[in-house]
């Protein structure tokens, strides 16, 4: 999909605040967003780390794209560009922004935010409860609290990119390169792991650990989302999209996009010409 660019400064939110928070160099906020809200490129001065409470959406972030769902972390560096499609129920997001001196600060401990990241939230999700808990209680110690937390918070996602950048074998990102490639094509396990010069067995244990699906189910996200651009921009056939983007018919396509996006084709199609 092609949106257009905007800077976006830390007030001018998309969504609804529900309560927000200031404590030494941080900005907490608890946000809601409507059902199937767009929002089209842009950046934030600021980093920030964001808990997803309840809802899902996706994203594109530079060249890459991800799946954001309930009880996921995604990390923010300061400047980076990105959008958002969100799915078809609200989405209610815990956000921590920090400021430029702050992260100056945190980044001579850890090379915190310094790249985009996104993990299973696991004990981060824990804290953002009792972080979304003070913003909601006020009391003396509640500044304290809040920026105690948000340091832990800001810890355990330093071990998970750390791990992350650790854990994951040039193997398999020749796999996932390979797949970004060809994924309109009838490729097998074994063709990709042949790529990957691994046992296919083994890629599929490693591969679903590391991007947390199967390849097929890995394979079809980039289909879906293929068919973005070209529902919107362009004039084509629905059947046309299905089968450049590698599925068997029509019916299989719009199938598979109402249970990722809530919508048929054609709604989707409606919704963002109008918008």
């Amino acid at each position: 999909m092609a949106f257009a660019h905007h800077k976006v400064q830390q007030t001018a939110l998309f969504g609804r605040t529900v309560s927000r928070r200031d404590v030494s160099g941080f900005g907490v906020s608890e946000r809601l967003y409507k059902p199937s809200l767009v929002i089209p490129h842009h950046e934030h001065e600021l980093a920030s780390l964001n808990v997803v409470l309840a809802g899902g959406y996706d994203e594109r972030y530079g060249t890459r794209s991800r799946e954001c769902h309930q009880g996921m972390v995604v990390l923010h560096p300061e400047g980076e560009h990105h959008a958002e499609v969100h799915h078809a129920v609200p989405v209610r997001m815990l956000a921590v922004e920090i400021s430029a001196p702050r992260l100056k600060e945190l980044r001579q401990l850890s090379p915190v935010l310094m790249q985009p990241a996104d993990f299973e939230a696991g004990s981060i999700g824990r804290l953002a409860g009792r972080l979304s808990w003070e913003l909601r209680h006020c009391d003396a110690a509640s500044a304290l609290a809040i920026e105690a937390i948000i340091l832990e918070m800001l810890a355990e996602s330093c071990r998970h990119a750390v791990r992350a950048t650790q854990g994951v074998p040039i193997w398999v990102e020749r796999a996932h390169e390979f797949l970004h490639a060809h994924f309109a094509e009838c490729v097998t396990i074994e063709q990709i792991a042949a790529v990957a010069d691994v046992h296919p067995a083994h890629l599929s244990r490693v591969f679903r650990k590391v991007y947390r699906c199967t390849i097929g189910e890995y394979q079809r996200r980039l289909r879906l989302e293929s068919t973005r651009d070209p529902l919107v921009r362009g004039a084509r056939s629905l059947a046309d999209i299905a089968s450049q983007a590698g599925f068997a018919d029509q019916s299989h396509f719009s199938r598979l996009f109402v249970a990722a996006f809530g919508m048929t084709p054609s709604a989707y199609r409606r919704m963002h010409r109008r918008r």
